[in-house]
């Protein structure tokens, strides 16, 4: 009996090990935050896991970043210049002491990257982050250093490592991307843009052999890499509805959310929000339909939810006081960058179908359709369109692809093809380089 009884006690010990909580504070560079409990969080509306300390990614970005050692100006510069180049010529010392410094950091990036929960509690701003915002420099700087050392590895002909560093960066910006902040959306999103560019440069080279290629794009079209934009509406959602009832309650100056123009007076806020017209009650009642809509919408494939969206700003938005409207508008901005990341996405699989299909035969197609199904299974659809990408081998042997882009409408490939955002189409205009050797 008494053997039994310390089983049962060592095993509801071991219980309550496994489900421990989260510590009470968190300490990153010169950043110490109070964690809350999951309770706390929960009954805010936010997801929230009880996930043992042990087995959280969170802890070991956190120790990443504690391990991590910033460039100082010139040799962030040169390390920029040297990857945006692929040639690190004149630089291999300096970028190789530079990633051995930083071994650690990434050693750690690549333990968190394999483990499939991330999640911790912030006391101050009610809210469950898988980053802590006070986080989000450390994660740029992360997805930026994964873009030089891919690079740098790349130049050293080490394919294999630096596509490797590329998926890293790609999922460490989804998860980034998938928080519950739209603000961590953007910075993820950036995050996946920057490694996309290297990897274009990559496809690009023609350093890449067919079977190097054909493992990139199977790569692509397996791993989920795009973030969905739905994710960061229900942090935003709170953060929203509770700075109106700051507002009501006189916490908060409603000057800070409209900015006066230059030389104005600044007149009185509780006046000012009677001249704006800004009633809180109205105000939560049309931003919870509003959020309430986009729900909706985060079901539909992203090219009707995104005209539904614009119209709904066209035709309801447009119409609000200035405050309400300024605190919906980061889902339009978000919006659209969420549909951006995926036509990067997008055009990096189209490029690699490109190339294998130039190996082939030293010729590029006339017509995307020609990829199937040997080097694509089927075409990517636009996300501003549900349509395949507009494409056009150019007389000159330079190949354009592009999306309609955020006007929803096909102006034939027109746009800046150095700012694939400059628009009104987002153009990819891509000049093959000759290999130094054919690739074996």
């Amino acid at each position: 009996m008494k053997r039994r009884m310390l089983l049962i006690l060592a095993l509801l010990l071991l219980s309550g090990l496994a489900h421990a909580e989260f510590p009470e504070k968190v300490t990153i560079g010169d950043k110490t935050i109070e964690c809350g409990t999951v309770e706390e969080i929960r009954k805010l509306g936010f997801e929230c896991e009880d996930i043992p300390w042990k087995d959280n990614a969170a802890r070991l970005y956190i120790d990443a970043a504690n391990a991590h050692k910033r460039p100082d100006r010139p040799l962030e510069d040169l390390l920029n210049k040297s990857a945006t180049k692929l040639d690190f010529g004149g630089a291999e010392k300096e970028a190789a002491k530079y990633f051995e410094e930083n071994a650690q950091a990434f050693d750690l990036l690549k333990q968190a990257d394999r483990m499939s929960r991330c999640q911790i509690p912030i006391a101050r701003s009610k809210s469950v982050n898988a980053i802590p915002l006070v986080h989000l420099r450390s994660f740029q700087d992360f997805g930026r250093d994964l873009k030089y050392r891919a690079a740098f590895e790349f130049a050293q002909g080490e394919h294999a490592k630096a596509i490797d560093d590329c998926f890293l960066g790609l999922r460490l910006g989804r998860r980034v991307a998938t928080d519950q902040f739209l603000i961590s959306g953007i910075v993820g999103i950036a995050i996946q843009n920057m490694t996309v560019k290297v990897l274009q440069a990559m496809v690009a080279s023609g350093k890449l052999a067919d079977g190097e290629l054909k493992s990139l794009g199977e790569r692509l079209a397996k791993e989920d890499l795009a973030p969905n934009w739905a994710t960061g509406v229900m942090g935003e959602r709170l953060g929203v509805l509770d700075a109106l009832s700051e507002i009501q309650a006189g916490r908060m100056n409603v000057l800070d959310m409209v900015p006066l123009p230059p030389g104005e007076e600044e007149p009185d806020p509780e006046a000012f929000r009677k001249k704006i017209g800004l009633d809180p009650e109205t105000a939560r009642k049309n931003l919870t339909a509003f959020y309430a809509f986009l729900d909706d919408q985060a079901e539909k494939p992203f090219f009707e939810s995104f005209f539904a969206v614009r119209k709904f700003f066209e035709d309801k938005v447009a119409k609000w006081d200035p405050v309400t409207r300024r605190l919906a508008t980061p889902f339009d901005k978000a919006l659209v960058a969420y549909g951006r990341c995926r036509v990067s996405l997008d055009a990096i699989c189209i490029r690699v179908a490109l190339e294998r299909f130039h190996l082939a035969g030293e010729v590029y197609p006339d017509l995307l359709a020609e990829t199937l199904p040997t080097y694509l299974d089927k075409l990517p659809l636009d996300p501003f369109s549900g349509n395949p990408y507009g494409y056009r081998l150019e007389a000159d042997g330079n190949l354009t692809l592009w999306s309609v882009g955020e006007n929803l409408r096909d102006d034939g490939g027109k746009g800046d093809p150095n700012n694939p955002w400059a628009g009104p189409d987002y153009v990819f205009t891509s000049r093959r380089q000759a290999p130094e050797e054919p690739p074996k």
